[in-house]
């Protein structure tokens, strides 16, 4: 849930393209690497897996908004 903001924050923050991208193919890397050996070492407890997956969601949605409020403080302090 949370990389479906991660993109938007990068362009709100006017991050460069390929600076985002030297980022977001690691992460997505590690992501998809750390899903498939939960599914490997859990798959027989979906409830777990489904109860980790949502808390590092909650996780990092709260890092986006964070990251977010961050932004809007930074370009405030350019301005004034």
């Amino acid at each position: 849930a949370a990389g479906t903001f991660i993109p938007f924050v990068a362009g709100l923050s006017e991050m460069r393209f390929g600076r985002f991208l030297a980022f977001d193919v690691p992460s997505v890397a590690v992501w998809a690497t750390g899903i498939g050996v939960v599914g490997y070492v859990f798959g027989r407890n979906l409830e777990l897996v489904d109860t980790i997956i949502s808390r590092f969601g909650w996780i990092m949605l709260g890092l986006l908004a964070v990251m977010v409020a961050l932004v809007v403080l930074r370009r405030r302090r350019r301005t004034s």
